[in-house]
Parts: structure tokens; C-alpha cells; sequence
């Protein structure tokens, strides 16, 4: 008997395309003699994002029996479908209640077997601690830009600046584009608020 599969593609930035992966989902499913019945597209979502329009409703079709015991939901990576270990403990125990199986074509993981279904954990394991990494090289590349450059600017830009502090440098002498640049705003904002102050002293 044809086993029905559904599969799920997912791209994180509008400047992605999950054609690439419906074609290589596609061609698998053909060669194991698989009915292709939906696919779920969930383009331009981060991975991170558990709430995904596309995947809630796989899931949802998943708890309604829409997808059905012994069909296989396919997709091409398994950080395609979640990338924290909870997220996807979760999404593949929802599977193995419903007696759903799920295949990753580019990692060999069919959770049909028992060998494959440990493997799925594994590499979830593997995909949260390789994110980790990644925010980790982030954040110290980061910190040593701002130590190798401190003269750039950091952080969200200011909203307003002291009219007290800005008449005090503007009388000590300081330059309007000098000002500017200390208060964060335009010398054009600073000369409408502070000229009225200067005429009266």
C-alpha cells in the first residue's frame, strides 16, 4: 500500500526560497513510491519562531487525524522543523501519539525505526548546541568590534537630550555640529531649542 506523505519546507528570510527543498521532497517521495498529499510552506519564518502559520497547521491536521496513522511527514533537515530540543521533543512525541512517522531526506532519519528515532534526538541535540555557538561568536565578535572601534556609536540612539547640560556647553563655546553629536539630535533641533535661552542670557 502507497504510504501518503506530507511535507513541510521552510526558509527563514524573504530573500530564501523553499523551491529547492519541495523539488528535493518531491523527488524523494518518488523514489519510495510515496503519495505526495500537502505541503506545508512556512517561507520567510525564522527557525526559532515556534509559532509558524504553516507548521501549526500540520500539527493541527496531525491532531484532528487529517494526517493519519502510518502516513510520514517529510521534510529536508531537521532543523527545518524545529531547532530548540524542547520544540522538537515535543512536535515528534505529537507524531509518535498519533502513530505519525517523520523522515529527514538529508539526514537519513526515519522515525519509523527505533535507530531513527534516537538519531532525530541526537541531531536535535546537535542543532540547539551549533545556534548556541553561533549567538556565542555573535556576541564576542561584537564586543571585540566595540573595543577595536569605542569612537562608533552603540546601542539605541538616544531620545531627547538635556536642555540644561546642552546650554552649558553651547555657552562654554562648544560648536553646534560638536553638540550634535554629544546630544544625539540634528544642530538644527538644538538651535530652535536653545537659541530663546542664549538671546535672554
Amino acid at each position: 500500500m502507497t504510504k501518503r506523505a506530507f511535507l513541510y519546507v521552510r526558509c527563514s528570510t524573504s530573500m530564501q526560497s523553499t523551491s529547492h527543498q519541495k523539488n528535493s521532497l518531491e523527488d524523494y517521495c518518488q523514489r519510495n513510491d510515496w503519495k505526495v498529499c500537502k505541503i506545508y510552506d512556512d517561507s520567510a519564518v525564522s527557525g526559532m519562531e515556534n509559532d509558524r502559520q504553516s507548521l501549526n497547521e500540520m500539527l493541527n491536521d496531525v491532531r484532528t487525524g487529517k494526517i493519519k496513522k502510518n502516513d510520514i511527514i517529510v521534510c529536508y533537515a531537521i532543523d527545518r522543523l524545529g531547532r530548540s530540543l524542547a520544540h522538537l521533543i515535543n512536535i515528534l512525541a505529537e507524531f509518535k501519539t498519533a502513530g505519525v512517522h517523520f523522515c529527514s531526506t538529508s539526514q537519513g532519519i526515519n522515525t519509523s525505526s527505533t535507530y531513527g528515532a534516537m538519531l532525530a534526538q541526537f541531531l536535535g541535540i546537535i542543532g540547539e548546541i551549533e545556534h548556541a555557538n553561533i549567538v556565542s561568536r555573535c556576541k564576542s565578535g561584537i564586543a571585540q568590534y566595540r573595543k577595536e572601534h569605542p569612537e562608533k556609536p552603540w546601542g539605541r540612539r538616544k531620545v531627547g537630550f538635556s536642555v540644561k547640560e546642552c546650554l552649558e556647553l553651547k555657552r562654554n563655546g562648544m560648536s553646534w555640529s560638536k553638540l550634535s553629536r554629544h546630544a544625539g539630535v540634528s544642530a538644527s533641533t538644538l538651535q530652535r531649542t536653545l537659541y530663546p535661552f542664549l538671546k535672554a542670557s
